[in-house]
């Protein structure tokens, strides 16, 4: 169930939702802060709304990921000292986009929370956290982030695909179970080394994501094609990348992960060359079929590979 939080008062720049699972609950904030002040002022009124919403939920809440919309990539030392003494040891994965709110705020944050007698968060350094559920089909999921700045998109995305695979396997899982992915790339659609560098962005990742074999012990056997994880892909000024993936690991087999696909549209794997020479590896979703709906929808279990 999906409940609007209107009884917190938020400030016009502020919406919150909350999804209540029974063992857990989580949180989705989306600020924007009105004041005029300086960067500084702006900070204190987004943690303010942040902090205004968890006291005001009936259990405990961890922020466990939020992306920080920035207007100048100068202010985004400042934003981290402030989020670094605001959370302490329990600082969220935090990626920083250089994408300008509209309404010419310095920053827009958008962050998400998690409670409940069933959850626990551990924090795997600067990079990913694990959130467990004891009573849910879900052992593990990471959130992770990495932030590239080498010279050129095709070293860029491998740089940070790399230290994505580094931060997961810290946090006990690998990038076979990455079931969802975020790419922030600066002047997706301008040219780089005679193609478009988001073409560059494809090229890296299908190269990176040659070997892997993406939730072979999961993923609905009648799934037809390429595998691959869900995934965002959309500009930002600048000329970095961001990136961030979610993995899941279960002991569970019955738990199946089954790639959805658009039957008006034409598989992003499965572009033309003419689009891309090569294709953009995702599925346009991804869905959790668990228990028994994997039995009434025909799909057999497999071996955890």
């Amino acid at each position: 169930m999906v409940i609007s939080e209107r009884g917190l008062n938020l400030a016009d720049g502020a919406g919150c939702s909350s999804v209540d699972l029974g063992g857990s609950v989580r949180l989705a904030l989306m600020i924007t802060p009105r004041s005029s002040g300086d960067l500084h002022e702006q900070v204190q009124e987004v943690l303010s709304v942040i902090r205004t919403v968890l006291d005001k939920q009936s259990q405990q809440m961890v922020v466990t990921v939020q992306t920080v919309f920035l207007k100048d990539a100068r202010d985004r030392a400042e934003c981290e000292k402030a989020f670094a003494e605001f959370y302490g040891s329990r600082l969220p994965a935090t990626n920083f986009v250089l994408q300008a709110p509209c309404c010419g705020a310095a920053l827009a944050v958008e962050a998400w929370a998690i409670g409940g007698k069933a959850v626990r968060v551990e924090f795997s350094g600067p990079q990913a956290l694990v959130v467990s559920y004891e009573q849910r089909p879900v052992g593990l999921l990471c959130r992770c982030h990495a932030c590239a700045a080498v010279r050129g998109v095709y070293p860029q995305t491998m740089d940070a695909l790399a230290r994505l695979q580094a931060a997961l396997a810290d946090a006990g899982s690998s990038f076979q179970r990455v079931v969802r992915t975020w790419f922030y790339l600066g002047g997706i659609t301008e040219p780089e080394t005679g193609a478009q560098r988001y073409q560059e962005l494809n090229r890296a990742r299908t190269d990176f994501y040659h070997d892997i074999q993406f939730n072979c012990s999961s993923f609905a056997p009648t799934a037809s094609g390429g595998v691959y994880p869900a995934s965002t892909g959309i500009g930002m000024s600048g000329s970095g990348l961001v990136a961030s993936c979610m993995a899941l690991e279960t002991s569970r087999k019955d738990v199946l992960m089954l790639p959805l696909e658009n039957p008006q549209q034409t598989p992003a794997y499965t572009y033309d060359p003419e689009h891309s020479p090569q294709s953009p590896k995702f599925s346009r979703a991804v869905a959790l079929v668990l228990g028994k709906l994997c039995d009434d929808m025909g799909f057999r279990h497999r071996q955890h590979c």
